[in-house]
């Protein structure tokens, strides 16, 4: 029996099956020319693809004080300062200043552009939400992608391919599914499948390839399919970046609108800092 290999890099070490399933996939669907199963079974959260960019980082440990900066606009107005005659606590003095026409919480400037390589969940379901459960894979070789597609580079990084490198051992696609109790067509278990259908899976495949042996690849499709994959992968893992960010600055300013002891300090300093630039307002501790 040939000797069972690790599973790639691609893949992360808690999405690998357990052994015993693995030699049973490398008896029933055989050896790539490389000596890797040519089907394998895999958590498909936990394929990855390494590709290039200049990614949009959002940086970590921003303070509270940096969220609730006040940024002012040029524009003034008129506006009436209501204060104590200091020669007569009994009366006030009304005093007209010119103030900002507008006041907002600012956002600080908490983006970095980090150009390099980077690993990013590679499989995709529905709504563009990564998908999650066990797969199974097959193997397809080199032949199948197109070179120059892999030789596009990030501009002025050679060494970044935008879609990786090419795969001159081969790549594992998607390509099995079933139907559930409702009849809705699944790509993913929720546990791992069972040998019989792995087999009935790996048998249909195979003949589907005889039949086909003497047809050249359809490098085309396959380069569309992977290059639309890939656009997705790329814009789901910048729209997940975004949704985390988001919840940790709201997590961050969250103390603001509590009637915590800290909230009351907060929404107090923030008024203090309008009260220096003359705009009039009361107290908004607790």
């Amino acid at each position: 029996m040939p000797i069972l290999l690790p599973e790639r890099a691609d893949i992360l070490p808690i999405g690998v099956a357990p052994k015993h399933l693995r030699k049973w996939l490398q008896r029933a669907g055989g050896i790539t020319p490389w000596g890797e199963n040519k089907y394998r079974l895999v958590l498909a959260q936990c394929v990855m693809l390494n590709c290039g960019a200049r990614w949009h980082d959002y940086v970590d440990g921003s303070t509270l004080e940096d969220l609730g900066a006040l940024e002012f606009s040029t524009e003034t107005r008129k506006s009436n300062y209501v204060m104590r005659d200091p020669s007569d606590p009994t009366k006030s003095i009304v005093v007209e200043a010119d103030v900002p026409q507008g006041v907002k919480v600012k956002q600080p400037a908490i983006q970095r552009i980090v150009e390099e390589m980077r690993w990013i969940p590679r499989l995709l379901g529905r709504d563009n939400e990564v998908l999650e459960g066990w797969m199974l894979m097959v193997w397809y070789p080199a032949s199948y992608y197109s070179r120059e597609h892999y030789e596009i580079t990030v501009t002025g990084r050679p060494d970044l391919p935008v879609i990786g490198e090419y795969p001159s051992k081969g790549q594992y696609e998607r390509q099995f599914f079933y139907f559930d109790d409702d009849g809705e067509k699944q790509e993913t278990f929720r546990s791992m499948p069972g040998e019989s259908w792995m087999q009935m899976a790996i048998e249909h495949h195979e003949r589907k390839l005889a039949d086909k042996a003497n047809e050249s690849p359809n490098v085309e499709w396959r380069m569309l399919q992977t290059l639309s994959a890939i656009k997705s992968a790329r814009e789901a893992y910048e729209a997940s970046q975004r949704s985390e960010h988001d919840a940790k600055i709201k997590d961050r300013i969250s103390p603001i609108f509590s009637n915590t002891l800290a909230g009351g300090r907060y929404r107090e300093q923030l008024a203090q800092r309008c009260r220096e630039q003359g705009i009039e307002v009361g107290h908004v501790g607790n």
